[in-house]
């Protein structure tokens, strides 16, 4: 059976696709890219994607206003377009 689509995907889906986080500050436009094996064990694999934004702070400016998103350019992941960049979400 499928989710409802107002079901916002879990950190699991990131471990089952080998994706990474990519992790935005909407102030100053800071980018990095997070592993996924430390959220797990901090929050669990059930935990929803758009909520880990909670947890996180700027590493340059502070501001605690984030956004993430899978790294669906994640070169570790063979096959996955290199060359594919996406805008962040805002949760």
């Amino acid at each position: 059976m499928r989710r409802p689509v107002t079901d916002p995907a879990r950190l699991s889906y990131l471990v089952d696709q080998k994706l990474r986080l990519t992790v935005w500050c909407i102030r100053c436009d800071h980018r990095a890219d997070i592993a996924v094996a430390p959220l797990v064990d901090k929050l669990g694999a059930n935990y929803p994607i758009p909520h880990v934004a909670r947890h996180m702070k700027c590493s340059r400016c502070g501001n605690r206003e984030i956004t993430v998103n899978p790294t669906w350019n994640d070169e570790d992941v063979p096959g996955r377009p290199k060359s594919m960049t996406y805008p962040p979400l805002r949760t």
